[in-house]
């Protein structure tokens, strides 16, 4: 089943940032409303992003109050992510979706924001896994945040790149799934459990073990999560707090060992993550992936990403 997008943006139109999980710095929010404004919309603070309560941007009673608002307000066509860290499954459940269904709009950012992802894939909507206020002052972030805005005012996309020797060449068409993979392996058993029959993979981690990415790709594999995929993209897998020499295989190998089936096409080193060239990605989108011995590119429009041969 197709997922239903919200309307793209336009100028004049109304944004709330939202602070669901980590403490984030003023100056950050700042800088991403500066940016926002540029572009011509407004933009609306949530009254706790900044209240800095120990690791959390406030008390869960607050983080969820500010984005049940946001989610309700009719007003709003974005609500952006000031950044993941952790503390969205503390709330997740009490959520209430009702009022957003009667007025969808797009939540966008990537990490522990994952958890959203999830519960929207679950309700049929589409959402943005992208970068967030908490990278807009990273150097090297420009190709993100025109990625970013690309997707949010529904014009094409082409992300492109150079063959990785654990590319796997072949064709997919499917949904986009996915995000950190920590936080899908933390959704298994649960009602938001990532469904992956016929879609697009996307992974994505951060300051991990390659012992513990190994353990998490056990996980999704012996849950079935993995062998019915039709493709896999990739993102950064950096920070790691193991060596390869440590280990005894690089972390590409560790993934791809898991993947059995030797005709779904592979993306490694796709550029989304904990990186400044974080791109946006559209989950939930409908669209094809096509990987060749040289290169691979994704076209993504508004409704879907497209297959471009390289």
């Amino acid at each position: 089943m197709k997922s239903l997008i919200p309307p793209f943006l336009k100028k004049g139109d109304k944004v709330c940032i939202v602070a669901p999980s980590g403490v984030v710095a003023v100056e950050k929010i700042a800088l991403a409303r500066q940016w926002l404004e540029r572009q011509g919309l407004i933009v609306q603070v949530a009254p706790h992003a900044t209240d800095n309560y120990y690791r959390f941007a406030a008390t869960r009673e607050a983080r969820l109050s500010d984005l049940q608002n946001a989610l309700d307000n009719p007003d709003y066509r974005l609500i952006l992510c000031a950044r993941g860290g952790y503390g969205i499954i503390q709330y997740l459940d009490n959520i209430c979706w009702r009022k957003f269904r009667l007025s969808p709009k797009w939540i966008v950012g990537f990490s522990d924001i994952t958890a959203l992802h999830l519960k929207l894939q679950q309700l049929g909507y589409a959402s943005l896994h992208a970068i967030m206020p908490v990278q807009f002052s990273w150097e090297g972030n420009e190709k993100a945040l025109n990625s970013l805005w690309q997707q949010l005012i529904g014009e094409p996309s082409i992300i492109s790149g150079v063959s990785h020797q654990n590319n796997q060449e072949g064709i997919a068409k499917g949904k986009l799934v996915g995000g950190n993979l920590s936080m899908i392996v933390n959704s298994l058993g649960t009602e938001t459990s990532i469904q992956t029959q016929g879609a697009i993979l996307f992974l994505e981690e951060v300051g991990e073990a390659i012992y513990a990415i190994d353990r998490m790709l056990w996980q999704l594999r012996r849950a079935g999560k993995l062998e019915l995929i039709s493709g896999l993209i990739l993102g950064s897998f950096n920070r790691l707090r193991e060596t390869p020499n440590e280990y005894g295989a690089e972390v590409a190998d560790v993934i791809r060992a898991h993947i059995t089936n030797p005709r779904i096409p592979i993306v490694f080193d796709f550029p989304a993550g904990h990186i400044a060239d974080n791109r946006a990605l559209m989950l939930g989108g409908q669209g094809s992936l096509v990987v060749d011995n040289t290169a691979y590119a994704i076209k993504q429009s508004a409704f879907h990403i497209e297959s471009l041969i390289i």
